[in-house]
């Protein structure tokens, strides 16, 4: 990868507050998914996968909280927090619908790696384009993030990690609660 497009990368991910890291199915191609999981665990980010026919990142993992499609109403609620986007081995980011105006808000930085050239700023602005193999991209990027992070940096990440991942045990609390509610509903089949 270019060099001057990771050093540029860091500067983004070095300052963001909420990062966010948005994997597709070039990441699972490239076999990259634990230089994924490292570059999440790293910034503390909240983890999604765009749709996906192969699993591209670990599933149970803390910091991952399902799919999201950023052009639906939904999606852009769950990025509006966002001041960092990565997006890997994906397409950013396709309807099959047309929708107005851009997914992310005009201040979230996006940075883009793909090894799908055509890809990269093709539907959004995109402020740091890096065309490679994602599991190339996402080693290097983190090598250069983990040198540029101070102590207090990495303590910050590992507290926002934890409040990603307290965020989801949450979730699945809720999620169990309801379907045990339900558990013994009779189906509308019945």
């Amino acid at each position: 990868p270019d060099r001057d497009a990771v050093a540029d990368a860091v500067e983004i991910l070095a300052a963001a507050t909420s990062p966010v890291l948005i994997v597709g199915d070039r990441v699972a191609q490239s076999g990259a998914a634990t230089e994924a999981l490292r570059l999440a665990e790293l910034l503390g980010a909240r983890v999604y996968s765009t749709v996906y026919s192969e699993i591209n990142y670990p599933t149970g993992h803390p910091q991952y909280l399902g799919a999201v499609s950023p052009r639906l109403p939904s999606g852009r609620e769950v990025l509006s927090s966002a001041d960092a986007v990565v997006a890997v081995g994906t397409d950013v980011f396709p309807s099959l619908f047309y929708t107005s105006g851009h997914a992310l808000r005009p201040e979230t930085k996006l940075v883009h790696i793909d090894s799908a050239s055509r890809e990269i700023g093709k539907a959004e602005p995109t402020d740091v384009g890096i065309v490679a193999d994602p599991k190339v991209a996402l080693a290097e990027l983190a090598d250069a993030l983990e040198r540029s992070m101070s102590g207090s940096a990495r303590e910050t990440a590992k507290g926002r990690a934890a409040s990603v991942a307290e965020e989801k045990a949450v979730k699945k609390a809720t999620w169990d609660q309801l379907v045990k509610r339900r558990w013994d509903h009779t189906p509308m089949s019945s």
